[in-house]
């Protein structure tokens, strides 16, 4: 999975993907309160997206 930020300035930043596996994982730190942002998910067959 990868975290996709939505800067104010407009325009989308995404972090490396990074693989989670069966097991609680954390998709990104260090992340203020506020930011915008969406997770993409993607198993070689399928792939996803979710926002909060």
């Amino acid at each position: 999975m990868r975290t996709c930020f939505l800067p104010s300035g407009g325009g989308t930043s995404c972090n490396s993907w990074r693989y989670i596996g069966s097991e609680w994982g954390l998709a990104a730190t260090a992340v203020k309160d506020g930011t915008k942002f969406y997770l993409e998910f993607a198993d070689g067959y399928d792939y996803g997206s979710v926002a909060y």
